[in-house]
């Protein structure tokens, strides 16, 4: 079967899609579990540790981790999210609409990938109840999902995590969530130290019963380039959720496990395990970006075009996945759809300069405008994706 490698570094021995996987690390927490305005707390705990609250120990009662599970967390793990998201519709229409009803609302909204509807029932629920710890911990995966690269997004999610851990120190997703902000932000912009204040997030003792935070130092360690260790944990996680019935939980370590083997070089793997995740839950859009690339890898273009085709109509505000979808249309031979899904790829991750030069290099390939002057007739300028001389940022940033 032949094997395509996706666009070379100039000089480089290595494939693109081996370190361009590195860092695509995106909208897991949200992406994998799925799946404006900020909190008005000391901006200083942003860019900290978890904050330690008056009275908070390094290990919580654990009447608060398990009270958590029971909602926030509980309902990002459901099972079929449309038929519990149909039955708190029924709620709220037989007039028990509520601030909690609302947030569960929109976790499930968030979860199925509805990004609008989720944004705004978080709203509705803080509107009703402004101390709501589970709708300012929502409100902070929808930026961090949305931010794409923008700092502003990573910087509004941390306050709203940081703010639900002020309300409820025992909000088991907002510690969680700190910890995939970091992640996120890393592979957009490629800071080995978020890389690392991801892995310490991961780590923290308040998470160690927690499969979920393994996932996260797992995902760290990837972007780090400590493959060995990662095996270890990803195993030591894989252990913890052995001989539960498989869900939500077992799908994210499988998509972990798909990831490691597409950056170890294992594209059949990597397609195998995200495939087994989709099969447990469909809900698992990192696992069907792994897929797309796996595919891409394998050579199996028409099957990645379709495949990332429907991943753009599931998730269309996700611009790695319209570069999935440019590059599996290049390889097919569409070179005007390939345009046409590179442009709105350009467009999505304007803030992300850990794909600048992967992106640069492919729309000249394929002939879009060099010059911001150009954009407004033809889509967005590759000039926005170099230096004022003319020269490609440096993909990622990262030692490896």
């Amino acid at each position: 079967m032949r094997r395509v490698h996706l666009w070379r570094r100039r000089g480089a021995a290595e494939p693109v899609w081996v370190w361009l996987v590195r860092a695509a690390l995106l909208t897991l927490l949200p992406g994998l579990l799925l799946a404006g305005c900020t909190a008005g707390v000391n901006e200083d705990l942003a860019a900290t540790a978890t904050p330690r609250m008056p009275g908070d120990q390094a290990s919580p009662p654990a009447r608060l981790i398990l009270a958590d599970r029971n909602t926030t967390l509980r309902t990002l793990l459901v099972a079929d999210p449309a038929a519990e998201l149909a039955r708190v519709d029924e709620r709220i229409e037989s007039g028990s609409d509520s601030a909690e009803a609302r947030s569960t609302r929109g976790l499930l909204s968030l979860r199925m990938g509805d990004l609008t509807s989720a944004r705004a029932d978080f709203a509705a629920a803080l509107a009703a109840e402004p101390g709501s710890a589970a709708a300012y911990t929502g409100r902070g995966l929808v930026a961090v999902t949305t931010a794409q690269g923008d700092q502003a997004g990573y910087t509004a999610a941390l306050q709203d995590f940081n703010r639900a851990l002020t309300l409820d120190p025992g909000t088991t997703t907002a510690r969680l969530g700190r910890g995939w902000t970091f992640l996120q932000r890393a592979s957009y912009r490629g800071e080995r130290s978020d890389w690392e204040t991801a892995l310490a997030e991961g780590r923290d003792k308040r998470l160690r019963d927690e499969p979920l935070a393994q996932a996260i130092v797992a995902f760290a360690l990837v972007g780090l380039g400590d493959l060995d260790q990662e095996r270890q944990t990803l195993a030591g996680a894989m252990r913890a959720v052995d001989g539960e019935e498989p869900g939500v939980r077992a799908a994210v370590l499988m998509t972990v496990d798909a990831r490691l083997a597409l950056s170890a070089g294992e594209p059949e793997r990597a397609l195998e395990r995200a495939q087994a995740a989709l099969a447990i839950d469909s809900f698992q859009w990192e696992a069907r970006r792994i897929e797309v690339s796996s595919l891409l890898e394998l050579g199996q273009f028409e099957e990645a075009r379709d495949a990332a085709n429907a991943l753009t109509a599931d998730i269309p505000g996700d611009g790695y996945a319209w570069f999935l979808y440019a590059t599996a249309l290049h390889q097919s031979g569409d070179q005007a759809g390939a345009v046409a899904a590179l442009t709105r790829a350009m467009e999505l991750l304007t803030h992300a300069p850990a794909y600048s030069a992967t992106i640069l290099q492919m729309s000249q390939e394929l002939g879009l405008p060099a010059s911001p002057s150009s954009a407004s007739q033809n889509g967005p300028a590759t000039g926005a994706w170099s230096d004022p001389n003319g020269r490609p940022h440096a993909l990622y940033g990262v030692r490896w």
